[in-house]
């Protein structure tokens, strides 16, 4: 029996979990990290400390070679002290570490973190064949199994990875290391609307966790989301040279991925990063991305992303440069006297400059935060030439302190201050920053404050505030949050979201999220940066949201919650364009506005391993455009009338999802349904006011479906079908089935 074959086995039975003393996540530890280090009395008193304390040293070779050493000696002349262990277990640098480590002296333990010390130098077939040693014994430990799932990740054999993770969830593992195992098996699959409620989970849980957050970035970044991606990816790299090693969650050197169906539909990812013997880090990596939005040849578009790493203890230095283009044709119809232009074009170049700095004490923790970022967008057409439209200069700095206290406290501290300065033409189609900033010099600031208390091991409660500087007032908005539970907690939640340009060190958990998604247009491997949330934020606006969380039904084949919201807004701008392809930026301002409502969620196992995912919302909204309001239907005429709800929010949403694995294929079939909604069309009439024109717009069933087939380790063949119900979020814009066939080849 081979130790592959042996791990596939084990997948199917179902066993209790031993608890671990520590389950913990990316692969190379470090220095520090924040909090106590180990004595070096008790790194020497014996073999088994001495060689895990050479994995959290960023030295897996020499934990390597101390650990074959003790798997030849008997079980009973390994085990190692039970107070320096323990002093280990506790180390913060060990949840660096891309590996499950099991603090124990036992030769099954010995086993397990040998397997991850081959994970760590790349080498993840001969850290399987150990893995199945270890399972054979200690088969009730979670933490084989989640290294069996990132050493299969790691190789490409995602089938094997989701038996792995499915393995380890029956035996109740809930760490943060379980979590980012989950995620990258959903996205090695492309299931990114999966891996993103997987990584909200879990930042609930751990809200400061690097490499949940480095998943998050990553999802933004495949989603159109730009600004996020920058703020999760900065919140992740401020926390260690270890955490700037592995920004693309790549364990060894020379890694990346083909993924593609013939040159409409094509995806490169490549990245190699080194250490060297005096503890720097240094790494580069590539992407391009070539997609026909939507199946039109007249918006195919293009992005080649570059970025560069050099980490040393105290600090990073990071360059990323993204450069994009393409068609953007607009709608196939007018809109309000908005109309296509086949033959537009564009060209947007971007380039960003991270310096990190961090100082870490006893109990306090210190982080220096400055970005310099550049911004050109050129457009032309059949009739112009290219010419610039937009060019931003961003300048950010921004101080967080945190102060652990002996009573289970924490309090985090900070301030940030921005200043944007902008030139564009009068004419600007559409805006390359994530807030839609006015032109010439902004200067803006916020600061936080935020006390958070460990009352039990079952509750935790966060207060504090948030202050901003927005262009005539400053304000001051409540931060809470208070959990209650472990793995399934109660919660209720006040965040807050304001100056969105200013800040990147914010807690992650604690903003807002958008109080609407769309659900049903692509936004998986899309090749632009801009902007594809249906509501942008602008200099001053403003949302605030309250949540409570409750745990519905849990059973060994089923988990549910409810969450009943209120969202609030202030100055926001709703698109009336889809922004993936708009010739124009079509924003409707709405003063103020509401949505309340319920959501319910649902995740039910089935047989033949097969799951069923379920997501509906039902809610109530009020606002109106801050402009005159007039009848789209009666365009161009003026016919007033009023609209008291908000525009793209339907009254009902729901996404059903089945995903399936049938030997070594996975296949999901996801359906999305939005129900009638307001629309809404601001333009300037023939005296340059700003009006809007309002509508409905009709219910759409959106259907994706999504196979993989496993050809051979690290190459597999993919089918993707995307909106096969023709539905469409905007409006006017097409509604037709896109899809691909390809390889993809991991090397």
């Amino acid at each position: 029996m081979t130790g592959i074959w042996r791990i596939k086995a084990l997948n199917a039975v179902a066993i209790r979990c031993i608890p671990l003393l520590t389950a913990c996540s990316i692969a190379q530890g470090s220095e520090g990290f924040g909090g106590a280090k180990v004595s070096a009395q008790a790194a020497q008193e014996n073999d088994v400390t001495n060689a895990l304390e050479s994995m959290l040293q960023l030295d897996p070779a020499a934990a390597r070679k101390g650990l074959l050493q003790l798997t030849n000696r008997p079980s009973s002349a390994v085990s190692g002290s039970d107070d320096a262990l323990a002093e280990l277990s506790f180390d913060p640098r060990a949840r660096k570490l891309k590996v499950a480590l099991i603090f124990a002296g036992d030769l099954g333990a010995i086993r397990n973190n040998l397997a991850a010390a081959y994970i760590l130098e790349g080498n993840s077939e001969e850290a399987i064949r150990w893995l199945d040693l270890a399972a054979e014994l200690r088969p009730n430990d979670s933490a084989i199994w989640v290294n069996a799932a990132l050493a299969n990740i790691d190789i490409g054999r995602t089938d094997v990875a989701g038996r792995n993770i499915e393995m380890a969830r029956s035996l109740g593992d809930t760490s943060s290391l379980f979590t980012v195992a989950d995620a990258e098996a959903a996205i090695k699959a492309l299931s990114l609307p999966r891996a993103e409620e997987i990584i909200k989970a879990g930042l609930l849980k751990d809200p400061n966790h690097p490499f949940l957050l480095l998943l998050k970035s990553r999802i933004d970044l495949d989603q159109g989301r730009l600004r996020e991606s920058e703020k999760t990816f900065s919140q992740a790299v401020v926390q260690g040279r270890s955490v700037a090693a592995n920004s693309l969650i790549s364990p060894v050197s020379q890694r990346g991925y083909v993924l593609g169906g013939g040159p409409n539909a094509f995806n490169l990812d490549f990245a190699s990063q080194q250490f060297s013997s005096g503890g720097r880090f240094s790494k580069f990596a590539v992407r391009t991305d070539r997609l026909n939005v939507e199946g039109r040849p007249e918006a195919y578009q293009w992005r080649d992303r570059f970025e560069g790493i050099l980490s040393v203890k105290g600090g990073s230095v990071i360059v990323q440069h993204n450069s994009s283009g393409g068609g953007r044709p607009g709608a196939e119809e007018p809109i309000a006297g908005v109309v296509p232009v086949p033959d537009s074009r564009f060209r947007l170049a971007s380039t960003n400059l991270l310096v990190t700095a961090e100082s870490k004490g006893k109990s306090t923790e210190v982080t220096g935060f400055a970005k310099y970022r550049s911004s050109t967008l050129q457009t032309r057409n059949s009739v112009t030439n290219w010419a610039d439209q937009v060019q931003d200069d961003v300048f950010n700095i921004e101080a967080r302190a945190v102060a652990n206290y002996k009573n289970n406290s924490k309090l985090t501290s900070g301030f940030a201050w921005s200043q944007f300065r902008r030139g564009s033409t009068s004419s600007r189609p559409f805006d390359p920053a994530e807030v839609v900033m006015p032109d010439g010099t902004t200067r803006s600031w916020l600061g936080y404050a935020l006390w958070e208390k460990h009352v039990s091991p079952v509750m935790t409660t966060t207060f504090g505030f948030v202050a901003a500087k927005l262009s005539s007032s400053t304000v001051l908005q409540p931060v809470a949050e208070f959990r209650l539970g472990k793995s399934r907690p109660v919660r209720f939640g006040v965040t807050s979201r304001v100056n969105d340009s200013v800040s990147d060190l914010f807690p992650a958990h604690l903003l807002s999220d958008s109080p609407l998604q769309n659900s049903i247009d692509r936004h998986e491997l899309q090749p632009q940066d801009f902007n594809t949330n249906p509501v942008l934020s602008g200099r001053d606006t403003r949302f605030l949201n309250y949540e409570l969380k409750l745990p519905g039904r849990e059973g060994p084949r089923i988990q549910e919650n409810w969450v009943l919201f209120h969202r609030r807004m202030e100055n926001a701008l709703l698109q009336a364009a889809d922004p993936r392809a708009a010739t124009n930026l079509l924003l409707t301002p709405v003063g103020s506005g509401e949505a309340t409502g319920v959501e319910w969620h649902m995740e039910q196992s089935l047989r033949s391993n097969s799951k069923l995912k379920t997501d509906i919302t039902y809610q109530f909204t009020s606002g109106s455009p801050t402009t005159p309001v007039f009848s789209l239907s009666s365009y161009p005429v003026q016919v007033p009338t009023e609209q008291n709800s908000l525009a793209n929010f339907p009254r009902l949403q729901a996404n059903i999802k089945l995903e399936s694995v049938l030997g070594s294929t996975t296949y999901t079939i996801g359906l999305a349904y939005l129900g009638p909604r307001p629309r809404a069309v601001s333009v300037r009439d023939i005296s340059g006011n700003l009006v809007t024109y309002v509508g409905e717009a009709e219910a759409a069933l959106g259907i994706n479906v999504f196979a993989l087939q496993k050809i051979r380790p690290g190459v597999n063949m993919m089918l993707g079908a995307f909106n096969l119900g023709r539905a469409k979020f905007y409006t006017g814009y097409p509604a037709r089935a896109t899809g691909f066939l390809g390889l993809d080849y991991r090397f």
